[in-house]
């Protein structure tokens, strides 16, 4: 019986972890350097927002998508932040667009009519575009550069946090 136990160990183990890695590879973890992934999504204006004809306006270099809920503590001090230094970034050529995730419309629109986000709010009330760029916690930010590829991704909004959005590190 131990052998049968051994041998199970041995066979399984090494499908499991093929199969966990294999999930990692395909669940949409982005990775700096390579082509970011397609979003798309209805903002808070009722427009279409995707991210390749973000780069259609010559003037934008590079888009900060930043995943956020109103419910994330520093979800909302990042905010905070970002909105002290818009004219900053629109100096840079620095597109911010802010992700909600898993949210209604309607809480949503609460928040941004009480702190007022002077960017793009994009709704993703299934997490769908969350799930496709960082299936990991809140908050998140994604560089995309006018090449499309990912520059950076920020896990942490610290004291340097538009500084890196800026300088693209």
């Amino acid at each position: 019986m131990m052998k049968y136990r051994v041998l199970l160990i041995v066979v399984l183990f090494p499908c499991l972890l093929f199969a966990a890695t294999e999930s990692l590879q395909t669940s949409g973890q982005t990775v700096v350097g390579e082509d970011a992934p397609w979003l798309s999504g209805w903002t808070l204006v009722d427009e279409v927002f995707n991210t390749q004809k973000v780069f259609n306006d010559e003037s934008i270099n590079r888009v900060a998508l930043v995943f956020w809920a109103s419910w994330c503590a520093p979800c909302k001090k990042g905010i905070k932040e970002l909105n002290k230094h818009s004219a900053e970034f629109n100096e840079h050529g620095i597109k911010v667009v802010l992700i909600n995730s898993a949210e209604s419309e309607e809480a949503v629109r609460e928040y941004c009519g009480e702190n007022g986000p002077l960017f793009t709010v994009v709704l993703d009330p299934y997490s769908k575009n969350r799930e496709t760029y960082m299936p990991s916690p809140l908050p998140k930010t994604v560089l995309i550069g006018r090449d499309g590829k990912v520059e950076a991704i920020f896990g942490k909004e610290d004291t340097d946090y538009v500084q890196r959005i800026i300088n693209g590190k």
